[in-house]
Protein backbone atom coordinates (compact mmCIF):
# COMPACT_ATOMS: atom_id res chain seq x y z
CA UNK A 1 0.00 0.00 0.00
CA UNK A 2 1.45 3.45 -1.06
CA UNK A 3 2.35 6.10 2.20
CA UNK A 4 1.36 9.25 2.32
CA UNK A 5 4.06 11.31 0.26
CA UNK A 6 6.56 13.07 3.49
CA UNK A 7 7.84 15.58 1.13
CA UNK A 8 7.68 19.52 2.12
CA UNK A 9 7.01 21.89 -0.25
CA UNK A 10 10.64 22.38 -1.63
CA UNK A 11 12.94 22.27 -5.01
CA UNK A 12 15.48 20.24 -6.11
CA UNK A 13 15.32 17.64 -3.54
CA UNK A 14 17.60 14.66 -3.94
CA UNK A 15 15.59 11.57 -3.91
CA UNK A 16 17.26 8.32 -4.42
CA UNK A 17 21.10 8.48 -2.85
CA UNK A 18 22.25 5.12 -2.30
CA UNK A 19 24.80 3.50 -4.88
CA UNK A 20 22.22 0.91 -6.62
CA UNK A 21 23.57 -1.32 -9.70
CA UNK A 22 20.28 -1.98 -12.52
CA UNK A 23 20.71 -5.31 -14.24
CA UNK A 24 18.07 -6.77 -17.29
CA UNK A 25 15.27 -7.77 -14.49
CA UNK A 26 14.09 -3.97 -14.35
CA UNK A 27 13.30 -2.63 -11.13
CA UNK A 28 11.59 -0.13 -9.23
CA UNK A 29 12.13 2.26 -6.71
CA UNK A 30 10.58 5.03 -4.34
CA UNK A 31 10.63 8.75 -5.42
CA UNK A 32 11.69 9.43 -1.53
CA UNK A 33 14.38 7.59 0.71
CA UNK A 34 17.05 5.40 0.02
CA UNK A 35 15.24 1.62 0.34
CA UNK A 36 16.93 -0.57 -2.34
CA UNK A 37 15.21 -1.21 -5.23
CA UNK A 38 13.19 -4.05 -6.50
CA UNK A 39 10.91 -5.78 -8.44
CA UNK A 40 7.69 -4.72 -6.44
CA UNK A 41 6.11 -1.50 -7.61
CA UNK A 42 3.54 -1.59 -4.60
CA UNK A 43 6.74 -1.30 -2.02
CA UNK A 44 8.09 2.12 -3.50
CA UNK A 45 4.68 3.62 -4.24
CA UNK A 46 4.46 7.42 -2.49
CA UNK A 47 1.16 8.69 -2.57
CA UNK A 48 0.89 12.65 -3.56
CA UNK A 49 -0.58 14.65 -1.03
CA UNK A 50 -1.38 18.05 -2.78
CA UNK A 51 -0.97 19.47 -6.47
CA UNK A 52 2.85 18.62 -7.56
CA UNK A 53 4.98 19.68 -10.31
CA UNK A 54 7.96 17.10 -11.11
CA UNK A 55 10.64 18.34 -13.59
CA UNK A 56 14.45 18.70 -13.49
CA UNK A 57 15.16 14.72 -13.14
CA UNK A 58 18.82 14.22 -12.93
CA UNK A 59 20.62 10.75 -12.77
CA UNK A 60 24.13 10.89 -11.25
CA UNK A 61 26.07 7.54 -13.37
CA UNK A 62 29.21 5.84 -12.09
CA UNK A 63 28.81 2.83 -14.61
CA UNK A 64 27.22 2.12 -17.77
CA UNK A 65 25.47 -0.33 -20.32
CA UNK A 66 27.57 -1.62 -23.16
CA UNK A 67 26.70 -0.61 -27.19
CA UNK A 68 23.32 -1.52 -28.12
CA UNK A 69 21.82 -1.80 -24.84
CA UNK A 70 20.39 0.86 -22.49
CA UNK A 71 18.63 1.41 -19.11
CA UNK A 72 15.62 4.43 -19.01
CA UNK A 73 14.66 5.29 -15.39
CA UNK A 74 10.85 6.27 -16.07
CA UNK A 75 8.56 8.81 -13.24
CA UNK A 76 5.78 6.22 -13.21
CA UNK A 77 2.66 7.55 -12.04
CA UNK A 78 -0.59 5.86 -11.42
CA UNK A 79 0.86 2.57 -13.69
CA UNK A 80 1.86 4.61 -16.09
CA UNK A 81 5.34 5.69 -17.79
CA UNK A 82 5.64 8.93 -18.04
CA UNK A 83 7.50 11.38 -20.47
CA UNK A 84 10.29 12.42 -17.67
CA UNK A 85 12.93 9.64 -18.22
CA UNK A 86 16.55 9.41 -18.34
CA UNK A 87 18.32 7.14 -20.36
CA UNK A 88 21.70 5.67 -19.83
CA UNK A 89 23.39 3.91 -22.78
CA UNK A 90 27.24 3.51 -23.87
CA UNK A 91 27.71 6.74 -25.13
CA UNK A 92 26.40 7.80 -20.98
CA UNK A 93 29.66 10.44 -19.68
CA UNK A 94 30.70 8.19 -16.33
CA UNK A 95 31.09 9.78 -13.39
CA UNK A 96 28.56 12.73 -14.27
CA UNK A 97 24.90 14.03 -14.28
CA UNK A 98 22.38 12.75 -17.22
CA UNK A 99 18.73 14.82 -16.94
CA UNK A 100 15.67 15.47 -18.57
CA UNK A 101 15.14 19.34 -18.26
CA UNK A 102 12.54 19.80 -20.60
CA UNK A 103 9.63 17.19 -19.42
CA UNK A 104 7.65 18.27 -17.05
CA UNK A 105 4.71 15.74 -14.75
CA UNK A 106 1.82 17.12 -13.19
CA UNK A 107 -0.04 14.94 -10.01
CA UNK A 108 -3.05 15.53 -8.03
CA UNK A 109 -3.78 14.50 -4.49
CA UNK A 110 -4.21 10.66 -4.43
CA UNK A 111 -1.93 9.88 -7.32
CA UNK A 112 0.81 7.54 -6.75
CA UNK A 113 4.40 7.74 -7.84
CA UNK A 114 7.71 6.05 -8.04
CA UNK A 115 10.43 5.07 -10.75
CA UNK A 116 10.79 2.05 -12.75
CA UNK A 117 14.23 1.47 -14.54
CA UNK A 118 13.51 -0.24 -17.90
CA UNK A 119 16.33 -2.40 -18.89
CA UNK A 120 16.79 -2.65 -23.37
CA UNK A 121 19.13 -5.25 -24.57
CA UNK A 122 20.54 -8.85 -23.73
CA UNK A 123 22.02 -7.90 -20.61
CA UNK A 124 22.90 -4.28 -19.49
CA UNK A 125 23.79 -3.09 -16.03
CA UNK A 126 24.18 0.22 -14.64
CA UNK A 127 24.93 1.93 -11.52
CA UNK A 128 23.54 5.30 -10.43
CA UNK A 129 24.96 6.92 -7.15
CA UNK A 130 22.04 9.41 -7.17
CA UNK A 131 18.74 10.68 -8.63
CA UNK A 132 17.55 14.24 -8.27
CA UNK A 133 14.30 16.04 -9.38
CA UNK A 134 12.74 19.58 -8.69
CA UNK A 135 9.22 19.22 -7.28
CA UNK A 136 7.02 22.43 -6.78
CA UNK A 137 4.21 21.50 -4.51
CA UNK A 138 1.01 24.51 -5.18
Amino acid sequence: MPVASPFAPSIDQTIYSLESSFDSTGKFFAISGSKPASTTQSHHEILVDRPTVFRNLRVYVTAKPDISESIQIFLIVNDVQLSLMVAINATTTLNAWESDVTDTVTCLPGDRVCFQVVPSGTSPTATIQTVTMTRETQ
